[in-house]
């Protein structure tokens, strides 16, 4: 990924900075062998909102968009202070434990790496999911659709 582009995804990733995780949706694949049944994390997604500022409303939030992740083509990690909560190659019922605890976190802000569009997607309490785009496979590792044009997503490859 060339520095524009870097800058570019960067900048569009502020649409949702500071925005509340409010669903967090978790594809695991399983595929059955014979003797042999992996099942691992295919793919991501995080839905986000922020608080509305009209106290009358009955609508307190307005969806912001959402971050997706495949894990098929990134390598995916969740950390805390350094240390490792959950990576994507760990078992269906650990990933699909911590990846739960993210719904009501913030999203403070994204840091992407040029060239190899790594990210680490830094919640407000010191967690930090890091995306490694940089693994040797081909495809869109992770992307932002906004909540106005879904089929239109911002991707990193």
């Amino acid at each position: 990924m060339m520095q524009g582009a870097t800058d570019a995804l960067l900048q569009f990733s502020k649409l949702v900075w500071n925005s509340e995780i409010w669903r967090v949706v978790v594809n695991v694949q399983h595929r059955f062998e014979h003797g042999y049944e992996p099942s691992d994390l295919d793919s991501l997604r995080l839905d986000l909102r922020q608080l509305l500022s009209n106290p009358g409303s009955r609508i307190k939030h307005r969806h912001v968009g959402s971050v997706w992740f495949d894990a098929s083509v990134c390598g995916l990690r969740l950390e805390r202070t350094g240390d490792v909560i959950v990576a994507c190659g760990d078992s269906s019922d650990k990933v699909l434990t911590q990846f739960r605890g993210l719904v009501g976190k913030t999203l403070a802000r994204v840091d992407i790496v040029s060239p190899a569009g790594d990210a680490d997607f830094v919640l407000e309490d010191g967690i930090v999911l890091r995306c490694f785009a940089a693994t040797g496979r081909f495809g869109e590792s992770w992307g932002i659709l906004p909540a106005e044009n879904a089929a239109a997503p911002q991707a990193a490859s």
